[in-house]
This record gives structure tokens, sequence and C-alpha cells, in this order.
């Protein structure tokens, strides 16, 4: 099968390549790691198996310094079919947050309401997101991210 990925999220090209990371099954929740004075460090996608029971990837990258927050989940029956960001200068991504199969927000992973939203990042009507890729640079933690995604 072709791999499927949406743009980037922003023009941040700096730093290298983290990930990807992918789900057996469509997308269904997100942990981030936050560091105080760099925002999210790191982060995981959840998924549902088919007995119902929840499953999640491995980080994104090695960084281990910050803190795990909250897991962020669609409601039950919807998978994510999209993403956003927030941005904050000098501090890479700040926020992110799940777009359900209904087009609804999930909450922000993060309390950090600094920066800037950025284009949302959806996949196209019919898919789910299914894994993501990111860019890591040093002193800004992850700067960027992209979702790859298949049909369902």
């Amino acid at each position: 099968m072709p791999q499927s990925w949406t743009d980037w999220g922003n023009t941040n090209q700096n730093g290298s390549k983290v990930g990807p990371i992918f789900c057996p099954y469509p997308c269904s929740g997100l942990i981030v790691s936050e560091q105080v004075g760099h925002g999210i460090v790191n982060l995981k996608l959840g998924f549902l198996y088919p007995d119902g029971t929840e499953g999640w990837t491995g980080w994104i990258t090695e960084n281990m310094g910050g803190s795990e927050r909250q897991a962020i989940r669609c409601p039950t029956g919807k998978f994510a079919t999209g993403i956003k960001v927030r941005e904050q200068p000098a501090k890479g991504l700040v926020n992110m947050r799940l777009i359900d199969s209904d087009g609804n927000d999930t909450p922000w992973a993060t309390d950090n309401q600094n920066g800037s939203e950025n284009s949302p990042l959806k996949v196209p009507q019919g898919n789910s997101v299914t894994g993501l890729f990111a860019r890591e640079q040093a002193g800004y933690e992850i700067i960027n991210v992209k979702i790859h995604y298949q049909p369902k």
C-alpha cells in the first residue's frame, strides 16, 4: 500500500526528522510529554484493538526529559481524522489536539495556550490518522509534524 502523508504543519524544516510512528488501527488518542521552557518534547499515539482494548505506539523521540501529560482521546466510536498544533516562537510546538471523525476537537494535550495555532492537518475524507512524523530541533524539541493516513 502506498504511503500517504499530509504536508508538514508549518514551514520550519530545521532540525532532523524523527519517527515515524504507526498505529495498526485508526488513531484515537494522543499522549504528549512536555518540558518546562521547551514545549512538547515527545509524543505517542493511541488506538483501539478490535476487542476494544487500548494500545499505544512507542514514543517518537528519545527525549525523556519532560513530564507525561494526561492522554487525550476521541469520543467512543470516533477516530482521529486530523490534528491541530500550537507553535510558540523559540519553543517549537507547545500544544496539540486531535480532530475526531465528526470534525470536533478533543481537549488540548497541555495547558499552554501561548503562541499561535497552525493550520489544521486533516486527512482526506474517508481516511483516518494512522501515524505521525515529526521534526526535532535541539533547544526547541518538536518543531513540526505531519500525519500518515490510509483509507479505512
